[in-house]
């Protein structure tokens, strides 16, 4: 956790409780592992400036209550960086009523936000906004990879300046590429298997799902034949277990082996016959 003066907090290392105090502001640690923000005065002069940056390694996931009572799952490998009091002035500068909860969103998280339809929550992430009041719904954003808001309740407007606007429905999932914003039905189960603690694939490509294995193990995968990329999976795997045991499951479909050799997982086409 980076404080806004600059003050970073290892909080495997913190003491649970109080761990921090900014204007108007206090940040405590539970004994599950959360981090809680708690603002006694949410109008509190000069904490919208004071921006904190929450950031998980890989295999590290953390739960956020922010001020307002939303609560943030932040996956492996990301950053969520927000206002110490999560209110940030309005289009004409003005703060309180009009004004906005804004957080910018690195990597993957899940939102469950407060409702509040005076101050509707926004959310930054790769060249897309999320504006909603009240729902629940997981944005996929890291550097390189398809960008992804899947909508489990409630109503999300996602937009992506020339590329599109789209009003998700429950279900529903949005899609970002570099030509434009599209929309797709969904199984949402799938987006939000890793905050439930599984890997869950369904008719995912090998090269997006060894991604998802990367980043949770910590580990480089090198393809020796790049065509196995394009194969497709199907399946569900705890995400607590040896990264052995995955590999197993994939090479139960007899296309593709793995060897590991130290940190770098090879893969390699099996062969037949």
């Amino acid at each position: 956790l980076t404080l806004a003066n600059g003050q970073t907090i290892r909080l495997s290392d913190a003491l649970n409780g109080q761990i921090a105090q900014q204007a108007g502001v206090t940040v405590r640690k539970t004994a599950d592992g959360q981090v809680i923000y708690q603002a006694k005065d949410s109008a509190a002069e000069g904490t919208t400036s004071m921006m904190n940056t929450l950031k998980t390694e890989k295999r590290e996931t953390y739960i956020l209550t922010l001020p307002d009572k939303s609560k943030v799952w932040l996956n492996a490998a990301s950053s969520l960086t927000y206002a110490a009091n999560l209110n940030e002035r309005g289009e004409h500068g003005e703060r309180g009523e009009g004004s906005l909860r804004k957080v910018k969103l690195v990597g993957e998280a899940y939102f469950e936000i407060a409702k509040d339809k005076e101050h509707p929550f926004v959310v930054e992430s790769a060249g897309q906004l999320i504006r909603v009041l009240g729902t629940h719904f997981n944005v996929s954003a890291y550097a390189g990879e398809e960008i992804t808001t899947t909508l489990l309740e409630g109503s999300v407007d996602v937009s992506a300046d020339a590329r599109g606007r789209q009003v998700l429905k429950p279900g529903q999932q949005a899609v970002l590429s570099a030509r434009e914003l599209s929309v797709k039905e969904v199984n949402p189960d799938y987006a939000v298997a890793w905050m439930k603690g599984y890997f869950m694939f369904n008719n995912e490509t090998l090269e997006t799902a060894m991604l998802k294995i990367a980043r949770w193990y910590n580990v480089e995968v090198v393809y020796d034949d790049p065509t196995l990329k394009k194969e497709t999976l199907f399946g569900t795997i705890s995400r607590f277990g040896n990264i052995s045991g995955i590999l197993k499951m994939i090479e139960r479909a007899d296309v593709v082996r793995f060897t590991i050799e130290g940190n770098t997982v090879h893969v390699k086409r099996k062969k037949t016959g």
